[in-house]
């Protein structure tokens, strides 16, 4: 029951930030922005570049942020945190 509260808290953030997927495992996430997001492009670079390559950005008709990290996580909680991190971190940035 909590997984299905976790995942479905983590869906509701990712839907504010204009975020139709959201994929996680152990060591990275992937999350895939609507084509017409109302994130502010500056916004969203300045997130990405704040990460220091941990998160990218890879553009085309459905722009992609990948988060990666080499710790051998035991499961995936820490992706979890970390997502919840970088979708408040990017709540600012979106247009009314």
């Amino acid at each position: 029951m909590e997984n299905l509260l976790t995942i479905a808290s983590i869906k509701s953030m990712a839907r504010q930030v204009d975020m139709t997927e959201v994929a996680i495992d152990r060591q990275s996430f992937r999350l895939t922005l609507y084509p017409k997001a109302r994130l502010d492009p500056q916004g969203l670079i300045q997130v990405v570049e704040s990460y220091k390559g941990k998160l990218t950005l890879a553009t085309g008709d459905a722009p992609v942020l990948t988060y990666h990290d080499n710790r051998k996580n035991g499961t995936c909680q820490p992706m979890i945190d970390q997502v919840r991190k970088v979708l408040r971190e990017l709540q600012p940035y979106i247009a009314p």
